[in-house]
């Protein structure tokens, strides 16, 4: 069957396999000693009759040509030995198939990634080392591979809902916690994967949650949406840049524990030591998710890595693979025979960095070539980095003593011995580690949080910053964060036509202490939110427009030293994308569902003055501007329940779903359910006659500033009416936006969100900077008339006027303006200008954060409206007012109530001022 697949779709098939049987070499061994079928793990799946005939068959007639003591149980097994039997085990096992899969997983994964069938490299995992040995394994082939993830069920499980019994006593504890769910889902769209699976996904994100005959998503289900808009949103994620090679010796395998060749379990040697020590420091698991099975590994040294094992015996090492690579980083064990000598050699000449281990030097290698001659051994000491001064205190270790004759000593010890070396040949240079294998002498107990302790020799001190220099300057890209927060901070870089994207994660769930707010008379909110965590990014190549991309917003960036440095923040599970481009970045067309209810006439039960119905169908998804149901009048603060909605859509639509968004409290979360609103939506053609087209009376969803969309059977509609019949909060009716759709569609262009605070006012650019000798404050000049509102008793109005902060939000953040004029609603300030200038210039605001305040600004010149702004309130921006004054004898600044009296309406005129002619 699998033949008839290739010769039909060819290279359209990913091809086949599934790695538990191959990923480790118990099934061999235990079929060797027992002539029976291994049942660890998901073997028991296999049916034994098969797996007998498998082995007996067609693995065991190979190996006995290959490897002719392999029926020998007590036979010694060398690495060389173990690479042979683990490259044919995985080759017969999908011999059926023709073509499998290579995943990184196999015990043989290399070697059947070169397969000329193969067309497919797979990982499961989508973490840092997983992702490193994915990109190496396709660019040591040639490249030209699907690259597709596959991810485990056990970290999401505590997220989703179960109907099987088997989760829920095994599993309903397990997962991740919530903001790594974020990294969990993203990473494979984000590191370049073709193709996603997840054990227990679409059925965990899709289910009929509320037992009310639809399905709803689940926590995890908001997640997997979200990535999926965003992959959307950005189909163009550039290529992965990751120019350092750790090239791992072809006859080893990756270690664990103290342990390598996984399921035979031979005991590291030295370079294996180092090896297992290299990728703890690279790629270690995260102190907040540790031992847990691989899947939360990080990068903080950025994922510029690639795992390679070029040294192929059959295929050789290929010289367009190793020359993707700024830096060749040999790793313990590297065999350099007379081919993959002469390769290295001449990718150096030709620019590259070859770092190597004093340990696997070989005379093919040459010393001329080195920089220097080995002379012997002796024991290390403290070593001092003579680039920059750093110094570590060192364990004792075995130094290979050199003689130097052109290469130059970068780390010495303590008697000035060279530890490290650099010898310059060609474009490129040679470094060479003469610390053996850069790992202590003696050997430690290690305890692990589950399993078995093991021994270990950990690297040496130096060999991080040693790291540090090495990966500095490889690419364009820098990122700079404290020491503190070195841990937990990985990004991944990607070359995007002339400019580059760059993705930053953090893993840290440190919070903050708490943070406690008061709002209005003993109201106060206190939280203790993830930990804000400072970072740079330094871009050395040219740059002129950045934009972070999950926001679609823009960034904190300037140009510095002829560098782009962009300086922001990010909590623990946030998703960062940057793009950094030579030239402005234009955000292109997308499409959408056409919203029918979109500025329709629409009408409601009962609304409250300044909460219109109007608002609920106007576009604006502000959480200031929304429709609000009136409280009962006869019980102050009671809101009689069920209120609605209707809106007209004008003429007769089929219409398939809906966008509801409800009013959110600011904090609320996939964690929290503070504010579930019980509704239904119905759908009627002349008005008159209603159908339910949704049914939400169970929903268990809460308010959030992401909306609830809802589909439904596609029905013919005029007339569509939303009832709302609880709301938890007991605060009425609260609905922000309301769309209603079909599947017509439209482009639209997008905008960038801004990253400027709504109180912070963003005055043209003609009227920015102008010297303070041609200005004059309105509160330097002594009025006409004046008339407000209301005054506190015993102030003067001009005692009130001068500095404000003019607040847009109910938490009470704003700007202070200074020079201000005090102009509580309704009021009217009048000034003679005598025809003395040329413009009048303010900002606009209010100086309280209350929800009740309404007001209009409004600018009279000589008695002729120039300005009126909208009705005001609340979460609106800062406005900036600019009226051309020019030869003007009379300037009326009149501010009214909005219509519904005067409450809390304590509204300026901020840095009122003219500009003279």
């Amino acid at each position: 069957m699998s033949h008839q697949i290739i010769d039909i779709i060819k290279d359209q098939w990913m091809g086949d396999g599934q790695p538990e049987t191959v990923y480790r070499l118990e099934p061999v061994f235990h079929y060797l000693k027992t002539g029976e079928r291994w049942v660890g793990s998901s073997m028991y799946l296999w049916n034994p009759e098969v797996a007998k005939k498998f082995f007996k068959d067609d693995l065991m007639p190979r190996l006995e040509q290959a490897l002719p003591f392999i029926r020998d149980l007590k036979h010694p097994w060398t690495r060389p030995e173990l690479r042979i039997l683990s490259d044919i085990y995985c080759e017969e096992f999908y011999r059926p198939e023709r073509r499998a899969v290579a995943y990184g997983m196999y015990m043989g994964n290399y070697h059947m990634a070169s397969l000329p069938e193969t067309v497919c490299v797979a990982e499961k995992g989508a973490d840092a080392f997983s992702n490193a040995r994915a990109r190496g394994t396709m660019r040591q082939v040639g490249g030209r591979k699907f690259y597709a993830v596959w991810r485990g069920h056990e970290p999401t499980e505590m997220y989703t809902y179960f109907d099987r019994a088997w989760y829920t006593t095994r599993g309903d504890e397990w997962g991740l916690p919530l903001p790594y769910i974020w990294y969990y889902f993203y990473r494979p769209y984000l590191i370049g994967a073709n193709y996603y699976v997840n054990e227990g996904i679409p059925g965990s994100c899709i289910q009929d949650i509320e037992d009310d005959g639809q399905l709803e998503l689940s926590t995890l289900g908001y997640i997997l949406k979200d990535m999926l808009d965003f992959t959307d949103r950005h189909p163009d994620r550039g290529v992965p840049y990751s120019p350092i090679a750790l090239m791992l010796d072809y006859n080893r395998n990756f270690c664990a524990y103290g342990k390598t060749y996984f399921g035979y379990n031979l005991d590291n040697d030295d370079a294996d030591f180092m090896n297992e020590g290299m990728f703890e420091t690279l790629f270690p698991a995260h102190r907040h998710a540790v031992d847990c099975g691989g899947y939360c590994r990080t990068a903080p040294y950025g994922e510029i890595f690639d795992i390679l094992q070029p040294n192929m015996p059959k295929t050789k090492a290929d010289p367009n693979a190793l020359s993707n690579y700024k830096v060749l980083f040999a790793l313990g064990g590297m065999t350099f025979d007379a081919d993959f000598s002469k390769k290295v050699k001449e990718q150096v000449r030709q620019g590259s960095a070859l770092v190597l281990n004093a340990a696997d030097i070989t005379p093919q290698l040459g010393d001329d070539f080195l920089g220097l001659s080995l002379t012997g051994k002796a024991d290390g000491g403290d070593v001092t980095c003579t680039l920059c001064g750093h110094a570590t205190k060192e364990p004792a270790y075995p130094l290979h003593t050199a003689k130097l004759t052109s290469a130059q000593a970068v780390l010495k010890d303590a008697q000035g011995r060279p530890v490290v070396t650099r010898n310059k040949v060609g474009k490129g240079e040679v470094i060479t580690i003469l610390a053996h294998y850069g790992i202590a002498q003696e050997p430690r107990r290690v305890t692990r949080v589950r399993g078995p302790a093991y021994t270990d020799k950990p690297l040496l001190n130096f060999m991080p910053h040693f790291l540090e220099h090495l990966a500095v300057g490889v690419t364009p890209i820098e990122v700079r964060r404290t020491a503190e927060d070195r841990p937990d901070l990985s990004w991944l870089v990607a070359k995007k036509g002339d400019g580059w994207v760059v993705t930053v994660f953090n893993y840290s769930l440190v919070r903050e202490p708490i943070v406690a707010k008061t709002i209005s008379t003993a109201k106060v909110h206190a939280e203790y939110p993830l930990r804000e965590v400072p970072f740079e990014i330094v871009c050395r190549a040219p740059v002129e427009d950045v934009v972070e991309r999950y926001e679609d917003r823009d960034v904190k960036w300037a140009k510095v030293g002829g560098n782009a440095v962009i300086s922001e923040t990010i909590h623990g599970g946030e998703i960062r994308v940057y793009e950094l481009q030579p030239r402005k970045i234009e955000m292109p067309k997308r499409k959408r569902h056409v919203n029918y209810a979109l500025n329709r006439p629409v009408k409601a039960s009962s609304f409250q003055k300044g909460f219109e119905p109007e608002r609920a169908v106007n576009g604006n998804t502000d959480r200031d501007d929304y429709w609000w149901s009136d409280s009962d009048p006869k019980r102050h603060y009671v809101f009689e329940m069920p209120q609605w909605l209707q809106v007209d859509l004008g003429a007769a639509k089929t219409i398939d779903h809906v966008f509801v968004l409800f009013y959110y409290w600011v904090h609320e979360s996939l964690q929290t359910r503070l504010r579930v609103y019980k509704y239904v939506v119905e759908a009627s053609l002349d008005g008159e006659n209603w159908k339910i087209v949704l049914d939400e009376r169970k929903n268990a969803d809460n308010a959030r500033a992401e909306g609830l969309e809802r589909w439904f059977t596609p029905v013919e509609a005029r007339y569509v009416r939303l009832t709302v019949l609880q709301d938890s909060a007991k605060g009425g009716a609260r609905l922000i936006e309301l769309q209603v759709m079909g599947k017509e569609t439209e482009e639209y262009q997008p905008t960038r969100k801004s990253i400027i605070p709504a109180w912070e006012v963003q005055y043209p650019p003609a009227v920015r900077n102008i010297p303070d000798d041609k200005l004059i404050y309105l509160i330097d000049l002594k009025p006409e008339s004046v008339s407000v509102g209301w005054m506190p008793a015993g102030k003067t109005w001009e005692e009130l006027n001068g500095d404000v902060t003019l607040m847009t939000t109910l938490s009470g953040l704003g700007r202070l303006y200074k020079k201000s004029i005090y102009g509580e609603a309704p009021s009217e300030i009048i000034y003679d200008l005598a025809g003395k200038y040329r413009t009048f210039v303010s900002a606009v605001g209010l100086g309280s954060n209350s929800r009740r305040s309404s007001v209009e600004f409004l600018v009279y010149v000589d008695d002729k409206e120039k300005f009126r702004s909208p009705l005001y309130r609340l979460g609106a921006p800062v406005l900036p007012v600019v009226v051309d004054v020019t030869g003007a004898k009379k300037l009326k600044l009149v501010i009214t109530d909005g219509g519904d009296g005067l409450i809390d309406d304590y509204s300026w005129w901020g840095e009122a001022r003219l500009v003279k002619k």
